[in-house]
């Protein structure tokens, strides 16, 4: 999930609906992706005043390598280039991290332990063609 001052509220009910609704909420781990810029490190004490028990990591983005690639044709939501973090997540994302499931300001009524035990077996599997 990406994280922004503008958003964080957003992210913040999806982090808590994601709890709320786990079977084993010590088990969920968030990857978080943030602009690296003045408020990179305010989110993260933010999510741990919010979330002191959550088990969380806070990457950073280099928005710049976005930004010069969006049309200024396109809507004004589509502008902040954390909306393209997620093509990145290979890369951005150590490598450890064999599944990742997105979440996009997402409130979730069930547990997304279901969505993790869902079999990728046959499927194109992004991961394996990430570069090491």
């Amino acid at each position: 999930m990406t994280l922004d001052a503008k958003y964080f509220r957003r992210s913040a009910a999806a982090v808590h609906s994601v709890l709320k609704h786990s079977s084993y909420p010590e088990n969920v781990y968030f990857n978080f992706v943030a602009s690296k810029n003045k408020d990179f490190q305010d989110l993260r004490k933010m999510v741990k005043s919010i979330f002191p028990s959550l088990s969380f990591k806070v990457y950073s983005f280099n928005e710049f390598r976005v930004k010069k690639l969006i049309s200024s044709s396109i809507r004004q939501a589509l502008v902040n280039p954390l909306n393209y973090a997620r093509t990145y997540l290979a890369e951005i994302i150590q490598p450890c991290v064999e599944r990742v499931i997105y979440l996009d300001y997402v409130v979730l009524v069930d547990d997304i332990q279901k969505l993790r035990s869902i079999s990728l077996t046959g499927s194109k599997n992004y991961w394996s063609s990430r570069v090491l």
